[in-house]
């Protein structure tokens, strides 16, 4: 096919070609199509197949990236469908920009904890050993402080679904 034909704007691909395009299921369009978030830009009557025009594909693009950071459906589906102003939007951002930092000082924490651990197992000794009461002390609480925000993070995400 010459692509200097092609009509873009009339250019359609299957709910398949799409789904393989982001290695999604089908099921996931189907179900971004049943709650409004991506309505497919026609259903043949016949066969039932879902067509996605090229817009689609960047608004899918959009969703995916969106569910990627850790937003939930109806989030996303506020943000792409313009129920929101973008003040509220990007509000929302940097809540989970600053929500994304804290679980990275976690991870960063941990990995330097395992570093610590694998440099005193080297040594032959274990950390507990070298460790003053009072930094056993701060170790404990920030492994606490850890663990409640993992569990903050997790019941978030449950009451955002």
């Amino acid at each position: 096919m010459d692509m200097k034909s092609v009509n873009f704007t009339e250019m359609s691909f299957k709910i398949g070609e799409v789904a393989a395009m982001f290695d999604i299921s089908t099921k996931t369009l189907r179900i971004y199509d049943r709650i409004g978030l991506l309505k497919p830009s026609s259903i043949d009557g016949e066969s039932g197949y879902r067509y996605y025009s090229p817009n689609q594909i960047s608004r899918l693009e959009v969703i995916l990236n969106l569910k990627r950071v850790g937003f939930s459906l109806s989030e996303i589906s506020l943000f792409v469908n313009g129920d929101i102003s973008n003040n509220e939007i990007a509000t929302i951002f940097r809540k989970k920009h600053t929500q994304l930092q804290s679980m990275v000082d976690s991870l960063e924490y941990n990995m330097e904890l395992i570093e610590d651990m694998i440099s005193s197992l080297k040594q032959g000794t274990l950390i507990q050993d070298k460790l003053t009461e009072q930094e056993r002390a701060i170790l404990l609480s920030r492994v606490t402080c850890l663990e409640n925000a993992k569990l903050e993070e997790s019941l978030t995400q449950i009451l955002w679904l």
